[in-house]
This record gives C-alpha cells, sequence and structure tokens, in this order.
C-alpha cells in the first residue's frame, strides 16, 4: 500500500498523508485499522513527531 511506503520513506504518518494529499485523521484511520487486521502492528507509533513511526514487514 503506498501509504505505508510513505510512512516509511518520511517516518511519519503526517507527511506521508500530506504527500498523498490525505488528511492525517484519514491516514491514521487507515493505519489504524491496518494495524487492528494483523497479529502484530503494521506501524509501530511513538511520542515524538516525525521519526515516531516505524513501518514493519509481515514477512
Amino acid at each position: 500500500m503506498e501509504l505505508l511506503e510513505y510512512i516509511e520513506l518520511t517516518g511519519s504518518i503526517n507527511q506521508a498523508a500530506k504527500k498523498m494529499e490525505m488528511s492525517y485523521k484519514k491516514a491514521w484511520e487507515i493505519v489504524n485499522h491496518l494495524n487492528s487486521l494483523t497479529h502484530r502492528p503494521l506501524v509501530i507509533t511513538a511520542t515524538g513527531g516525525e521519526k515516531g513511526r516505524r513501518v514493519y514487514d509481515l514477512g
């Protein structure tokens, strides 16, 4: 999914949303939904702004 690629590239849900011309709220809802579908979260969030996100491979 393109959003996950941008999160990995930028390290930020907010910056990824901007690159996709999507609201942060919408991007967060997508990430939250994707995380709820898997045993291990795809995106780990942390407080601290732009470097507070990490995307994990299901591989």
